[in-house]
């Protein structure tokens, strides 16, 4: 989800200055200061929780955790690695991933501001995307990697496949959709200038469709694999590819 912006002097990460704050052992990780002072700040707990949020002469005016159901938490790789330590599990860990089945968004760096719109995108996979979708989506890839199926139910995989594909595309234009809706959001109930992080638009639909295209470049594998018709790859292009601007 990461594309190539200039790094501005409001950037901040743990590798540059990173500040120790004062209760117990929380760390910031990241910060942006919008052109209006509001601040963007992702904030990692002792646990490995993460805390975002917007601030407004050092005091907290929006908390990003407010918008997800109360089961559902923000997590980093050490939260990760621990859990699975702890429960001896193995949860990958993905970097950006809205986890259904375990209710964890991982967050991955902040490399650039603009990545507070794929941060929006994870929280949309929660708020956005249909449980049956998502239900269905899950079933699907239980079934692909399923290595029980018999190979005559080949063309059976091929099937899951391409749903898995339509399916995807759906869903993550879904969070993207929401994504955009958040942002315009924190710019009218906030003042945000949202506006600093894509002057152009162009640059914004560039941003999402980047992110579209990794999938589609994904999957384009999985069609030369099972050699779907050639049709499909037209299919493909429409559910997630657009010209880059």
């Amino acid at each position: 989800m990461n594309s190539k912006h200039s790094k501005p002097e409001s950037f901040l990460n743990k590798k540059e200055n990173a500040e120790e704050r004062s209760a117990g052992q929380e760390s910031l990780e990241y910060s942006y200061k919008f052109p209006g002072g509001e601040r963007f700040e992702v904030v990692k707990k002792e646990n490995g929780e993460f805390k975002v949020s917007i601030l407004k002469d050092k005091k907290v005016i929006f908390d990003f955790s407010s918008l997800l159901p109360s089961e559902w938490k923000l997590v980093s790789r050490d939260y990760i690695s621990e859990l699975n330590k702890k429960t001896s599990q193995e949860i990958p860990w993905l970097e950006w991933w809205a986890d259904h089945r375990r209710k964890l968004i991982q967050i991955g760096k902040f490399k650039i501001p603009q990545d507070l719109l794929g941060f929006f995108h994870e929280i949309g996979h929660v708020k956005n995307n249909h449980p049956k979708d998502l239900e269905t989506l899950q079933k699907l890839e239980d079934s692909i990697h399923d290595e029980t199926l018999p190979v005559a139910k080949d063309k059976e995989r091929v099937d899951f496949r391409k749903e898995q594909v339509r399916l995807t595309s759906k869903i993550e234009r879904q969070a993207w959709a929401y994504s955009l809706m958040l942002l315009k959001k924190m710019d009218r109930e906030f003042g945000l200038d949202t506006k600093s992080l894509f002057p152009k638009f162009a640059q914004l639909r560039s941003y999402i469709n980047k992110d579209l295209a990794a999938y589609r470049q994904e999957f384009k594998q999985l069609v030369d694999e099972f050699k779907f018709e050639p049709t499909f790859y037209q299919e493909l292009e429409k559910l997630f590819d657009r010209k880059q601007d």
